[in-house]
């Protein structure tokens, strides 16, 4: 049973049973329940449910074992129930159903306290549902910065170094678990230099 200060804002892409199973066994791995699960926005008829998770005071033994525990992890819930169309000549390199996560030390709200980092994973969950598939090594970049006050114009999948078997277990359906990371124009840049494989 999740703590009684979990806050669920918004509308629902999942049963509430399977949405609370999803989001307990992310805070059995994580260590803690999370402090918001920020479910499908009602405009967004494809878009899937995010958990936050906030960071937690371990003591040094228990560090070893609890992933990601100085700051906050985002996670989509459910993302990897419906498959991205990876063409067949990818599909030994990329895998199609995954969930993607993210990492940060502190929180990010634009207006009217929106978690920006939930609404990125959200907006980027839509993406597979016009076929279209990222995997890790993809980049995509956004035309101006996505985020008041920084210059990051664009998002790097890269893969979650964290125990990825036993977290896929969370949910139901992923084979991998990405992480998503904030770039800058220099970044993205950079990243086009690199082996066309790198770029989405």
């Amino acid at each position: 049973m999740l703590e009684s200060r979990l806050e669920i804002r918004g509308g629902s892409s999942l049963t509430t049973v399977d949405l609370n199973r999803h989001v307990a066994n992310y805070a059995a791995f994580f260590g803690c329940p999370p402090d918001v699960v920020y479910e499908r926005p009602t405009q967004m008829a494809l878009a899937i449910s995010v958990a936050r998770f906030p960071p937690k005071k371990v003591g040094a033994l228990r560090r070893m074992v609890t992933p990601l525990n100085d700051g906050y992890v985002h996670m989509t819930c459910g993302m990897s129930l419906n498959p991205m169309a990876v063409p067949a000549k990818e599909a030994r390199i990329y895998d199609d159903r995954i969930e993607l996560s993210a990492f940060s030390t502190r929180l990010y709200e634009g207006d009217q306290k929106h978690d920006l980092v939930a609404l990125t994973l959200q907006m980027l969950s839509i993406l597979p549902s016009v076929d279209l598939f990222f995997g890790a090594g993809h980049a995509i970049r956004f035309p101006e910065v996505f985020a008041a006050g920084t210059d990051m114009t664009g998002i790097f999948f890269m893969p979650l170094h964290a125990d990825v078997p036993r977290l896929c277990r969370c949910t139901p359906a992923p084979k991998m678990v990405l992480a998503v990371m904030p770039i800058t124009t220099a970044e993205r840049d950079f990243l086009s230099l690199r082996p066309t494989s790198w770029l989405s």
